[in-house]
């Protein structure tokens, strides 16, 4: 941003005041004086670089299944892949893009381009017309460690801003996340990607951004070096009287989303009704029970195994979402014993026969950035049944939440 120096070093004053009327022009509504308002423009420049998560360089973005990648090679990346992050501004909830793949050279903020997805003719997420290619995540920190007190920080080579491109270009797009991105806590305390296999219980009133009751029994599953399938290698299992109330991400401007839920299908697992709203303690039911006992070859679904007719498979596509579902991503496969490279796509595979892997279309809704408090968009599972299994994010996916814009808006509004 600049720096002056004045005889005898540099000038703090000068500097402040040049911080000051640059963030100005960045975040021209942003008008109160006082530095320690979130309606200040250098206090939201600052906390547009913070997350409410302690993370490790390797833990940035997230790396497991994704086609053509082997998580016992790690360093070998394969396509792009994805995470967005709520950053610390509470009043104005702004979301930060991560990407890295072996196209970005590099951990990227807020890139944007367009991807082949001709899957029927074996191109799908090749990058092509990268109009933005992000900030660059300096990886070695020119030698100086990255430990602060309460995290780690990373040095960048470019500035980083909130401007008018990052709602209406970059976060123009299906937004994906894994329900452990939506935990800060559980990614501050180092559950997320680890290699135990074993069991965490997690007690009401751990998270801060999800609350259960008593009798929820809560349970992190980390499997990411086991033979389980699972999205990035994890599970958020939940039995018994399960009621929990899950704070959602933001959206990025107004529009009409489309939530979806990936979630398995086993016969041991249980029913849910789901809810959405603003307000905890009032939340609105949406759409019918959510049965996890049925499989794929339920009439309710009406999945096919794709062929080579593509023809076809898109008209199955449809006869699934006239049934509230679809098929999973092609961006992710099963993983084989051992972890080599992924070449069997979640989107078709027959791999299992008892636990099978749809993505559930719950809701068209009205969503608007500034909608959101501290409850902004919640997501509530209220038990049905006492069955030893509720709703479950375990097998394939590991569960993920989709928000999907459906009506395009030129500008922010």
């Amino acid at each position: 941003m600049g720096c002056f120096r004045a005889r005898g070093g540099y000038n703090g004053a000068e500097i402040l005041k040049a911080i000051k009327e640059k963030c100005a022009k960045a975040y021209p509504n942003a008008t109160d004086a006082n530095l320690t308002s979130e309606e200040n423009a250098v206090n939201q420049f600052v906390s547009y670089h913070l997350l409410p998560e302690r993370l490790t360089l390797d833990k940035l973005v997230i790396h497991h299944a994704e086609m053509g990648y082997a998580y016992n090679n790690p360093s070998q990346l394969s396509i792009d892949c994805f995470e967005y992050y709520e950053t610390m501004c509470t009043s104005h909830r702004r979301l930060i893009k991560l990407t890295e793949g072996k196209q970005t050279d590099g951990k990227r903020i807020n890139r944007h381009c367009k991807y082949r997805t001709y899957v029927s003719i074996g191109e799908f997420f090749e990058e092509y017309d990268v109009d933005r290619p992000g900030i660059l995540i300096q990886e070695s920190n020119k030698g100086y460690v990255s430990n602060a007190l309460n995290g780690f920080y990373y040095a960048i080579d470019d500035i980083l801003i909130y401007d008018d491109d990052v709602p209406n270009t970059v976060l123009n797009e299906r937004l994906r996340w894994n329900v452990s991105s939506l935990l800060p806590k559980l990614m501050t305390n180092g559950y997320r990607l680890i290699s135990d296999n074993q069991s965490h219980p997690f007690p009401a009133g751990y998270f801060s951004t999800m609350s259960t009751s008593e009798a929820c029994k809560y349970w992190y599953m980390s499997y990411y070096s086991s033979t389980v399938d699972n999205y990035q290698g994890d599970e958020h299992n939940v039995r018994g009287q399960y009621d929990m109330v899950l704070r959602l991400p933001p959206v990025p401007y107004h529009g009409t989303y489309e939530l979806r839920i990936a979630a398995p299908t086993n016969t041991s697992f249980g029913m849910a009704q789901l809810y959405l709203g603003t307000n905890p303690d009032n939340l609105q039911p949406i759409g019918l029970p959510l049965d996890l006992r049925q499989n794929y070859a339920n009439s309710n679904i009406g999945w096919e195994q794709d062929t080579e007719d593509w023809d076809h498979n898109y008209e199955n596509d449809k006869v699934l979402r006239n049934h509230g579902y679809m098929k999973p991503p092609f961006h992710d496969g099963i993983k084989n014993a051992g972890g080599t490279v992924i070449t069997d796509s979640m989107r078709n595979t027959t791999r299992y026969a008892g636990t099978f892997v749809c993505v559930r279309l719950f809701v068209k809704v009205r969503l608007a950035p500034m909608m959101c408090g501290i409850y902004a968009l919640n997501l509530f599972w209220k038990t049905l049944t006492s069955h030893s299994f509720g709703i479950t994010s375990s097998g394939l996916l590991s569960g993920y939440i989709v928000v999907q814009n459906l009506k395009i808006f030129g500008k922010q509004k």
